[in-house]
């Protein structure tokens, strides 16, 4: 109920003001470790193993915030990965609609379009957005725009962040890799 009774807002999403350069925090901590040690070779052994632990705590952080940075980029992602059908958008994110559109016309779709489903799309398309979630049937519908086309995703469970920009990431490969070398 509260969601139909809220206006719409379509807002674009932001890109991050810096992405994490973890080789550039090694290089830190390492020169930082290098300097301590000279340092603590002139100092008593209690104070140069409470230093080291606390250096290896701070490599092991770095450790796990490279871990989570290649959970958040999937194996296929770093392969270069590009899906060559709407079917394969569908497989991926477990989708019940996946539909093409150039401009206001549909291209191609494969799935169940929900009813009234088709009329939402064409009119919140001509939005001037690159990306829109809108909540719809009990359905989030996910609506991307590269160029002159768009994409149409229906799911059932809203996606986070990272899996909605995976699907941002594999449209535009798929535009230009396999959709405009066709034309």
């Amino acid at each position: 109920m509260l969601v139909e009774s809220k206006p719409m807002e379509v807002k674009p999403l932001q890109k991050p003001d810096r992405v994490m350069d973890i080789e550039r925090l090694e290089k830190i901590i390492k020169g930082i470790e290098n300097e301590l040690i000279q340092i603590l070779k002139q100092t008593s052994a209690d104070t140069t193993d409470l230093l080291l632990s606390k250096v290896n705590e701070l490599k092991n952080y770095i450790d796990q915030l490279n871990r989570q940075c290649l959970e958040q980029n999937p194996p296929f992602t770093q392969m270069g990965y590009v899906p060559s059908s709407l079917s394969e958008f569908r497989e991926l994110f477990r989708a019940s609609f996946v539909g093409l559109m150039r401009g206001k016309e549909m291209l191609e779709y494969t799935g169940e379009a929900g009813a009234g489903d088709e009329e939402l799309i064409k009119s919140v398309i001509s939005y001037n957005a690159d990306f829109m979630v809108l909540y719809n049937n009990g359905k989030y519908m996910y609506i991307i725009k590269h160029g002159e086309y768009s994409l149409a995703l229906t799911v059932e469970e809203y996606l986070d962040s990272v899996s909605s920009g995976l699907v941002r990431l594999l449209f535009r490969r798929f535009i230009e890799e396999v959709l405009k070398p066709q034309s």
